[in-house]
């Protein structure tokens, strides 16, 4: 029972933080429908890029362990998460929390 939680827990995170993600492309607002669609395709990137993350922690949990990890760091940086508590629990803890679980799942 405990080897199925930890191999389904980081991926309910990751797929769950994927949706968040994806819904933040949903804000844009433009006049012609080609801006639009592209603006939403634009923000649409970071949930790809986690996309392709949990793709590659379904096949090698350790490789994708160290990639959430990155990421985490990346979203910190680039989000500027380490400025505000709030944003940093909703945006950047779950990716270190699927990375460590990843890593713990590949030992």
């Amino acid at each position: 029972m405990a080897d199925r939680l930890l191999v389904w827990t980081p991926r309910g995170v990751a797929v769950i933080y994927i949706l968040m993600m994806s819904l933040f492309a949903l804000d844009v607002e433009d006049e012609s429908f080609v801006r639009a669609v592209l603006g939403f395709v634009i923000h649409l990137i970071p949930a790809l890029i986690l996309l392709g993350c949990t793709v590659l922690a379904w096949r090698n949990p350790r490789a994708g362990g160290i990639a959430f990890l990155v990421l985490g760091v990346g979203f910190t940086w680039f989000f500027h998460t380490y400025e505000d508590v709030a944003a940093f629990i909703i945006l950047s803890v779950p990716l270190f929390v699927a990375g460590v679980l990843f890593l713990k799942q590949s030992q």
